[in-house]
């Protein structure tokens, strides 16, 4: 029940999920959990990061259904934290806008990455590299629905940020031109 041995375990089960063994990766964080809840309490950053964790894997595993409640739970505590945790949120309501997309919960998926973009916005301070995934992942939603119309200007937006933050040859600045290209591909 020390915390050292749940550093270690989370440690070992990362490398177990980049090499795709997700039922062993599950494991290893399912035990972390439950010392990190012992150490620290239900409500702590440290069984948050451990839930945001095994939601991975659940994600990874294509158990949209088990993710999110854990992903929920996630943002529950970091509510709690607010303050102090800004980055947890972001990367757990980004995960959960992700599940939701993955589930076809498109008006959730699409609530849950404008979050992500005004709490980006708020601590980030506007325009920036970090903000291309999120911009990417909603322009995705809207297309999904039809929404091109509101899919342009983020698109455009991310080519933006891409210009002025990365090099020319950066493999995101290409992927932030191809996204917007296809856009206009589909549109005729």
């Amino acid at each position: 029940d020390n915390p050292a041995v749940a550093i270690g375990l989370n440690n070992l089960a990362v490398i177990y999920r980049e090499q795709h063994r997700l039922k062993d990766a599950e494991l290893l964080y399912e035990r972390a959990l439950a010392i990190r809840k012992k150490s620290f309490g239900v409500d702590s950053s440290e069984v948050a990061g451990s839930l945001n964790d095994l939601a991975r894997v659940y994600r990874e595993d294509g158990r949209f259904e088990e993710a999110e409640p854990l992903l929920k739970a996630v943002l529950s505590i970091g509510e709690k934290h607010s303050a102090s945790d800004q980055k947890s949120t972001i990367i757990a309501l980004n995960n959960l806008a992700t599940v939701y997309k993955e589930e076809s919960k498109y008006p959730e998926a699409e609530a849950a990455y404008k979050r992500v973009l005004q709490l980006q916005e708020r601590t980030l301070g506007g325009d920036c590299q970090e903000m291309l995934p999120a911009l990417t992942n909603l322009s995705v939603v809207y297309n999904i629905q039809g929404k091109d119309v509101d899919a342009e200007p983020l698109l455009k937006r991310a080519v933006n940020i891409a210009e002025k933050s990365l090099s020319a040859d950066d493999p995101q600045y290409a992927t932030c031109l191809n996204n917007l290209g296809e856009l206009y591909r589909q549109q005729g």
